[in-house]
């Protein structure tokens, strides 16, 4: 087992419960990532509009096993998503534990990214600033887990074994 991780979010930690139709349809666009064409005060209230989305689909499910990310010694996320969708996401696992609470150490989302993750850079910037926060001086020692094959690319790439969450389960 490897001492630290990188999670995606959506469809590895957990599977939120939006209606990404309706959202699109309400912010007038065909694919989420179309926002990052929007003007800056647009771009805003899109933001704002997705984390409110993302944040009433949560659950407290959690897709693997808790032993497994209590095993790590530090853990990050890097999504697409809001960083407060995550946060609050793990703050509601976390309700009413004394101990054993599970607290990424960093989350790097899309008010971070300000880009879609599915660009390489971004992408790879992105893991640089969760590598950082975690003190990994030795990238092999850290194990990116996702759901969709470019991060799983990217990440290798960047120096990280990665793996996607139905191997990990």
């Amino acid at each position: 087992m490897p001492r630290f991780a990188i999670f995606d979010f959506d469809g590895t930690l957990t599977n939120l419960q939006v209606d990404w139709t309706e959202l699109r349809r309400l912010l007038s666009i065909s694919r989420i990532s179309e926002i990052w064409t929007f003007s800056n005060s647009r771009l805003s209230e899109a933001m704002r509009v997705i984390a409110e989305f993302e944040c009433s689909g949560l659950t407290k499910e959690l897709i693997l096993e808790r032993g497994k990310i209590e095993s790590l010694e530090r853990f990050s996320v890097l999504t697409n998503n809001s960083e407060k969708t995550v946060k609050m996401f793990f703050d509601s696992l976390n309700l009413g534990l004394d101990s054993s609470k599970l607290l990424p150490t960093q989350i790097v989302g899309r008010e971070t990214l300000l880009d879609q993750k599915e660009n390489e850079n971004t992408f790879i910037r992105g893991v640089q600033i969760a590598l950082e926060s975690m003190e990994v001086s030795v990238r092999s020692e850290c194990l990116y887990i996702g759901d969709q094959t470019y991060e799983l690319d990217f990440a290798k790439k960047s120096g990280l074994s990665a793996v996607s969450i139905e191997a990990f389960l």
